[in-house]
């Protein structure tokens, strides 16, 4: 954590650190204002790696300069949010309306299939 009037030179302090020693991406956890992932992304002699939040877009972040975007545990927080969503509905009604979904078995299985 550090003190935080220096925490973004001692990211990119150790950014550049971590690039002489060979890393080819810089992965600043901690940093969510834009304007400071900006400042990073010119700042580091690498490409930067941001996790993804609801209220961002791809355009958004090229334009700034990072290159790379994770969505972490997102995807799964989403999935956990309707499931306690789902069990909330089943248990307070009773009924099953909240099993509706809009994949069948045979999409479910072909996101396993190998991609060319």
């Amino acid at each position: 954590m550090g003190d935080p009037a220096g925490r973004f030179d001692e990211t990119v302090k150790r950014a550049k650190a971590y690039v002489a020693a060979g890393a080819d991406c810089i992965y600043p956890f901690g940093f969510i204002d834009l304007d400071t992932v900006a400042r990073l992304a010119k700042a580091i002699p690498a490409p930067i790696n941001i996790v993804a939040r609801p209220d961002m877009s791809v355009p958004e972040l090229e334009k700034i300069g990072v290159e790379r975007v994770s969505i972490a545990s997102a995807a799964t927080l989403a999935v956990m949010s309707l499931i306690k969503t789902m069990a909330e509905g089943l248990y307070a009604s009773r009924r099953f309306d909240g099993l509706t979904h809009s994949m069948n078995r045979p999409e479910a299985q072909a996101l396993f299939k190998p991609r060319d």
